[in-house]
């Protein structure tokens, strides 16, 4: 029984470890379009009255519209 718990214990330690690696890397990726943002200097840019009308004459199209938000219930109704 000794010898089981040691390998569950060196599984969960392998588990921790590729957790760890695999968060480091998913922040690095989000660090990395921060960065690039901060140094091209971007911002929200406005749309001009005529981009407006351009843009609602052409024909709708389906989107899909992610909501990042960790409380998705006080966005969704509005959203929608």
């Amino acid at each position: 029984m000794e010898h089981f718990a040691l390998i569950f214990d060196n599984f969960l330690m392998q588990l921790t470890l590729v957790v760890i690696v695999g968060a480091f890397i998913f922040t690095l990726d989000d660090l990395f379009i921060d960065a690039v943002a901060l140094f091209r200097r971007l911002k929200p840019q406005r749309m001009s009255r005529a981009q407006v009308e351009a843009m609602t004459r052409l024909p709708q199209r389906r989107i899909a519209i992610m909501i990042a938000n960790w409380k998705e219930s006080e966005v969704i109704g509005p959203m929608i």
